[in-house]
């Protein structure tokens, strides 16, 4: 956190992150060729009487936040934030999981998983607790090599400090 200013309720933050985003669904992923050798990742739904106890996507990142802050810092017992930012990050693993009532299989390195993703980010929050947010400009899977898939997110943090 680096203010703008002395005693500003403005400043800029820079940082190093990991996220894990876990896609849970009811289909298949299905790795389709055409003439060319080209492989095209697929999802299809799974048949109603089949029952699986887990199904998912998982996505690893190493990102990097820059954040513009503002807030309210002050004796009073309400203090109010609100942070406009940007992410990029860099995938690490990606695998995907499924368990049903005989077998458990973990595929890792799916074909066409695009190996970055980038996207705005926004907290708004008072005091230590606050709304987060993500939407990537980037989806899953490589332009026409996958499914469309476009991750966000929203959820509710602590800030410790």
């Amino acid at each position: 956190d680096m203010p703008i200013g002395k005693k500003s309720n403005f400043a800029v933050a820079l940082g190093l992150g990991f996220d894990s985003q876990n896609f849970h669904h009811d289909g298949q992923f299905i790795f389709e060729q055409n003439i060319n050798g080209d492989i095209f990742t697929n999802l299809i739904p799974l048949p109603e009487d089949y029952i699986t106890y887990k199904n998912k996507i998982a996505l690893n990142y190493v990102d990097v936040p820059f954040e513009f802050r503002f807030r309210t810092m002050n004796r009073m017992k309400f203090n109010f934030r609100f942070y406009l930012g940007f992410k990029a990050g860099v995938l690490v693993n990606d695998h995907l999981k499924i368990k049903d009532t005989e077998t458990k299989v973990k595929v890792f390195n799916i074909p066409n998983v695009l190996p970055y993703r980038y996207g705005p980010t926004l907290r708004i929050g008072f005091n230590k607790i606050a709304f987060n947010a993500f939407y990537s400009l980037t989806n899953v899977f490589q332009s026409d090599k996958g499914v469309v898939l476009t991750p966000y997110s929203i959820g509710i943090s602590w800030m410790r400090f």
